[in-house]
């Protein structure tokens, strides 16, 4: 069943089998041409979670969709999204870090000009670089080591701001405490929060926004337990993969004594624990 086909672009389009999703593009179609648009198969693709190392191809109404494979990521509202359920975090962090180095390197004459005072180039670090780094990250399960990834990136770009000359015969561990000193002070003039900790600060706030819509889908959705509605699901053997909302659940649990982070919700006060579940993760990761 099509539930929302108001927009013309970036429409999708969910099924379980490959004849669903043919008569649903049917349907689709059908619905377009009410309002005189069309469907270009050309600028369309049918994304499945099943491996496929040779193109596939998939006729909808006499016209070809290309079928991309679970090991193929496809740009979707400027994220990557990939069939490949056990990638699709990496793959998405990956694109992230790809993005911001293009970001950073577009503007390297404004971060790099030691003619233009530290303050202002972390500023415009701060607003430019973060936010396309972070974008949508929230959303996804990050592990601890992809996330103290994210730091390592951040200070990566920061030694680069703040300019650093290598000197002959200087050892590596002596040129790192310099480094380390240099982006210290340089942080001292304009404080930069590390990108972990915004992760971190990101997902809080988009627990507390879904909790303000009670009744709509994103939070419907959040409760969704598959295990429940399933009786054949079952998880695969080995550690339980991480979930998006685990470090919720933790924090919850331990700081707040309350099952799940729904709950916690519901308390008017949950907003201001944003400091302590910042800092709760910090220690222990």
């Amino acid at each position: 069943m099509l539930t929302n086909i108001r927009y013309a672009d970036d429409l999708l389009v969910f099924a379980t089998s490959a004849a669903q999703l043919c008569s649903m593009t049917e349907i689709l179609q059908e619905e377009l041409l009410k309002v005189g648009l069309q469907l270009n198969p050309e600028k369309s693709r049918a994304l499945t979670t099943e491996l496929s190392e040779t193109p596939l191809f998939m006729e909808v109404s006499s016209a070809f969709v290309e079928v991309l494979g679970a090991n193929v990521a496809h740009k979707y509202l400027g994220r990557k999204v990939t069939g490949n359920l056990k990638q699709r975090n990496q793959v998405e962090l990956d694109h992230r870090i790809q993005i911001a180095w293009m970001r950073f390197h577009k503007h390297r004459d404004v971060l790099l000009d030691r003619n233009v005072n530290i303050h202002s180039r972390l500023r415009f670090f701060e607003s430019v670089i973060t936010p396309t780094l972070l974008y949508g990250l929230h959303a996804c399960a990050l592990t601890s080591k992809q996330m103290e990834s994210l730091d390592i990136l951040q200070r990566k770009m920061l030694r680069r701001v703040v300019g650093w000359v290598r000197i002959q015969d200087e050892d590596w561990s002596e040129t790192m405490s310099r480094m380390k000193s240099r982006v210290e002070s340089a942080l001292r003039v304009y404080p930069v929060e590390a990108w972990s900790a915004q992760f971190l600060r990101k997902q809080f706030r988009m627990v507390c926004r879904l909790s303000r819509r009670d009744g709509e889908w994103a939070m419907r959705v959040s409760r969704w337990k598959p295990a429940l509605m399933y009786c054949d699901a079952r998880r695969n053997s080995g550690r339980p993969a991480v979930r998006w909302d685990d470090r919720l659940n933790e924090f919850v649990r331990s700081h707040l004594l309350i099952e799940s982070w729904q709950a916690a919700c519901a308390n008017l006060d949950f907003p201001v624990h944003e400091d302590a579940y910042v800092q709760f993760h910090r220690e222990v990761a």
